[in-house]
């Protein structure tokens, strides 16, 4: 009880002075405590808490990898991506999609390879957007077999949205490429993605 009523203080009043309790509560026993202190950790955003958290992602509880994950994009530090090659395939979805949005956040080209990886396996159709987001954003070329795919195979309207708009912005000169958003649009029920395909 006494280390709940602490770390409720510290929680309350997250400084650099509370770092050392936080850090300390972050490899606690209890489950609570620990995702308390790795909230704190990342409230604090005191870049010596890196190791803690990054011990955090292979925490046997969910709740406290997703805040772990997210404690560490509070340290705005770019570095911390080349950390995240195990958790962007960790079991949990949560986890998955919090991983990918520092993929969005702090990540470049040279991700782009993990990245048609992970879509590759991933089943959630949440997560599968974000990444496919991502993709988008840096551009690679060697995205759009992945877009091209999913324009068409993906039940999710969200992932097909994404894939157009992905080959628009990539391979826009591409007579193929042009054909299948053109396939897109005409065939396409849902209206986000015919919006997408527009060439």
């Amino acid at each position: 009880q006494e280390r709940n009523y602490a770390l409720k203080v510290v929680k309350r009043f997250p400084t650099a002075k509370s770092l050392k309790i936080a850090l300390i509560a972050a490899e606690d026993k209890d489950i609570f405590i620990r995702r308390d202190a790795t909230q704190v950790l990342g409230q604090i955003g005191d870049r010596s808490a890196i190791p803690v958290l990054l011990k955090r992602l292979g925490d046997g509880e969910e709740e406290i990898r997703v805040e772990a994950v997210k404690a560490l994009g509070q340290m705005g530090d770019p570095g911390i991506i080349k950390y995240m090659d195990k958790s962007i395939f960790d079991k949990s979805p949560a986890v998955r999609l919090e991983v990918v949005k520092l993929y969005i956040q702090f990540g470049d080209r040279e991700n782009v390879k993990l990245l048609n990886k992970a879509i590759g396996r991933e089943s959630d159709e949440d997560v599968k957007e974000q990444i496919s987001i991502a993709l988008k954003k840096f551009g690679d070329p060697s995205s759009i077999p992945r877009f091209r795919k999913a324009l068409f195979a993906e039940d999710q309207p969200n992932v097909r949205r994404e894939a157009a708009l992905g080959l628009g912005e990539i391979g826009d000169r591409d007579p193929e490429i042009i054909k299948d958003l053109k396939k897109a649009f005409k065939k396409d029920q849902e209206a986000s993605v015919v919006a997408a395909s527009m060439v």
